[in-house]
Parts: C-alpha cells; sequence; structure tokens
C-alpha cells in the first residue's frame, strides 16, 4: 500500500514538473536561424553604411533605429539562446551603434557641395535628341579604367557618343580611316 501511494505520487510528481517544463518557451529553430540571418544582415547594412553612406546622416540614422529595434527584438528572445551567443550579439550590436554613432559625427563635420554631374544634356532648342556633355575629368578617368563599350551604360550613352567627346577633349587620337 505505501508502495503504490509512492508510485502514485512519483507520477503525480512527474506530470506535473512534464507541464511546468513545457510552459516553459521551448526553443524554436525556425526562430533562431531567423534571428542570426537578420543579425547577419543587419551587420552587413551596417557595414555598407559605414563605408559608403558617410554624408548621409539619413540613412546612418536609419540604421541606428533599425539596430536599436534589433538589439530590442535579442534581449526579448534572449532565452533561445545560450549565454556566450547572446553576449556575442550584444555586444557586437552595441559596437554598431556606437560605430554609426561615430560616422554620424564625422558625417556632420562634411561641407555640403553640389553632386558632381558626369553627363549634362545640353538643349539647342531644335528637334531631336539633345545633345549629352560629358565631364572630360571624369571620361579622362573612365578611359584610363575602361574602354568606351564598358563606359557606355556608366555615362548613359553610346560607344560612339564617348568616342565623340573624347575626341572632341582630346582624350583620344582620331583612328586612321581606311578607303
Amino acid at each position: 500500500m505505501f508502495h503504490s501511494a509512492l508510485v502514485r505520487w512519483l507520477v503525480a510528481l512527474l506530470a506535473f514538473l512534464s507541464s511546468f517544463s513545457n510552459s516553459m518557451p521551448q526553443p524554436d529553430p525556425l526562430q533562431i536561424h531567423t534571428i542570426r540571418n537578420a543579425y547577419q544582415e543587419l551587420g552587413e547594412r551596417v557595414t555598407q553604411a559605414i563605408r559608403i553612406q558617410l554624408g548621409d546622416l539619413s540613412q546612418i540614422h536609419r540604421q541606428q533605429v533599425s539596430a536599436e529595434a534589433f538589439l530590442i527584438s535579442v534581449n526579448e528572445h534572449q532565452h533561445l539562446f545560450d549565454q556566450d551567443e547572446l553576449t556575442t550579439m550584444q555586444t557586437s550590436i552595441q559596437n554598431m551603434l556606437s560605430a554609426l554613432e561615430d560616422v554620424a559625427k564625422r558625417s556632420q563635420d562634411i561641407i555640403e557641395h553640389a553632386p558632381i554631374v558626369p553627363v549634362e544634356l545640353s538643349r539647342s532648342g531644335r528637334r531631336g535628341r539633345p545633345r549629352k556633355e560629358i565631364n572630360s575629368n571624369i571620361l579622362e578617368t573612365g578611359l584610363q579604367l575602361r574602354g568606351v563599350t564598358h563606359l557606355a551604360p556608366v555615362f548613359d550613352c553610346s560607344p560612339r557618343t564617348i568616342r565623340r567627346r573624347a575626341l572632341e577633349h582630346g582624350l583620344v587620337q582620331p583612328s586612321p580611316q581606311y578607303m
């Protein structure tokens, strides 16, 4: 009798403990994978903003807001990760935020100037397409790096137009004429 009461009590205790463990949030592999992918994507976007968006405060601010929101999300789901991974994520996001803050401070020091315009349309008032005037300094640099065929998509015109403007600016020599 004592033995059967003890068995019933142990069964009830195991049932209680199993119901308690079921109420604890279980790590969901898909959720963990999604957070890890989002973390990687955030790192890539922050790196891009730091390298490329210097001077663009609105883009840097967007990345700061995104990183702060992600840090809050990681803290809400900290039960999904072991302590080492959680600490690594939190410190990395804090480092991203401090780097973005530094870039934002440097961006405020940049003097705003007009953007460099590689191609300008010159309208003559006559019918037809407007003439495309290509900045000679940019064209010279481009021709040192690539040929006219590769520069055509950059300047949004045909290779023939690039060749003609290079001849007009004296950047290339005319080809021999064959008859």
